[in-house]
């Protein structure tokens, strides 16, 4: 599985518990997310496979759903600077994009399992 993070998320200790579940019991989905805690929107988020509804750091991906995948950052930056907005909106923009590819499963109803700060 592909894990995206970095130094200012945490985790609850059933993160990985909840979406491992999900793809031990069905060999068809490619990705799987959890609801989680934006320290940017101060709100709880209800996970979503959309632009402003996702963090890849609440994701869990199978390789063989980003099979011959291309990443376009270009549609992303604004010149020199990326726009912070269009940054955000890449996350979405793939998540959507491995919807697409295979099912994808919102794990909700658990409370937040991941916390952006």
């Amino acid at each position: 599985f592909i894990h995206v993070t970095n130094g200012d998320n945490i985790y609850h200790v059933d993160f990985f518990r909840h979406q491992l579940a999900v793809f031990n019991a069905r060999p068809d989905v490619g990705s799987t997310a959890v609801d989680f805690f934006c320290h940017l929107l101060k709100r709880y988020q209800r996970v979503a496979f959309g632009i402003a509804a996702i963090d890849l750091g609440c994701m869990l991906v199978r390789p063989s759903a980003m099979r011959n995948m291309t990443f376009a950052v270009r549609l992303f930056e604004d010149g020199k600077q990326p726009s912070k907005r269009r940054i955000y909106a890449a996350d979405g923009f793939l998540a959507a994009e491995l919807a697409r590819r295979a099912p994808a499963v919102p794990i909700h109803d658990h409370g937040p399992l991941f916390f952006h700060f």
